[in-house]
């Protein structure tokens, strides 16, 4: 049966199903008389070419599922699940295909496990820039997060360091074996596997309301004071002058508002089976 869209008919027996309707309580698009996807997996697999790869398409679909199942996905600004193989497929964000999308700079190597950096030159501007738009009070209320594929030490995997006013970045692993989230001041761990999904929070301002986990469990915590990011976002690096750069290889990473220790172990949950059923899980 040929694929179709969103406003199709199809028919089985006597019956008229409308491609785009309301099915187990989400907004479906049916790609054929069997199979239904999410309105929103439905967009961002047309935006990427990519709704003829069933692995791909099925494993979106369940991604997108599973955050607004766990309340997730309305925290979020973007998400980039770095699959198709391509800077065209990689460069997309899941949440919104027509804002933020990744540029990317220098060189990196696409394929079916991600992306990776040469660790020279490269980064990848996400467009996002927290002082030009309207957020939910980002400086207190902000999320970042990479999934590590490769144990590798060094490099910034992102945010934004050395822009003359508030510093904010993700470290995995740093060349002193510590993984760093970086807001106005340091939050530490040592580690000495870059491997694993990791996230940066500022949830509000209670106490301990600066966390860094790894895989969802908090690695630590601290009173975090925030501040204003006058720069956009970078992925790869530390800034767009490529500085910092990393060679990891990552298989997504995202944007959102500050996290719960239950959103993270949830984000985490929904990752890890995105990563798994592509075969790229760690």
């Amino acid at each position: 049966m040929p694929t179709l869209y969103a406003g199709t008919k199809i028919s089985i027996g006597n019956i008229e199903i409308l491609a785009d309707n309301i099915f187990l309580g989400q907004s479906k698009v049916a790609i054929n008389a069997y199979n239904y996807l999410d309105n929103d997996a439905y967009n961002f697999l047309n935006a990427t070419n990519l709704l003829e790869n069933s692995l791909i398409s099925n494993t979106i679909d369940t991604l997108v599922s599973n955050l607004k199942e766990n309340n997730i996905w309305n925290k979020l600004y973007a998400m980039y699940p770095l699959v198709g193989g391509t800077s065209n497929t990689c460069q997309y964000n899941l949440i919104n295909t027509s804002s933020y999308q990744l540029a990317f700079s220098g060189s990196w190597n696409f394929n079916n496990n991600g992306i990776s950096g040469s660790g020279t030159n490269n980064y990848a501007a996400t467009g996002f820039r927290p002082l030009t738009a309207s957020f939910d009070n980002f400086n207190k209320n902000n999320s970042f997060g990479v999934y590590v594929e490769s144990n590798i030490a060094g490099g910034y995997d992102m945010g934004l360091q050395g822009d003359g006013a508030t510093d904010l970045y993700l470290i995995s692993r740093y060349s002193n074996n510590m993984s760093y989230f970086y807001y106005t001041s340091s939050l530490t761990s040592s580690n000495t596997d870059s491997r694993g999904f990791y996230i940066g929070t500022i949830s509000g301002s209670a106490t301990n309301n600066q966390v860094l986990y790894k895989n969802g469990t908090a690695l630590n915590s601290k009173n975090g004071s925030g501040g204003n990011i006058n720069q956009p976002i970078v992925f790869g690096a530390a800034n767009p002058s490529a500085i910092e750069a990393t060679s990891r290889l990552y298989g997504l990473t995202f944007i959102g508002k500050g996290l719960s220790s239950t959103d993270a172990s949830n984000l985490y949950t929904s990752v890890q089976q995105f990563a798994t059923s592509l075969g790229r899980n760690v």
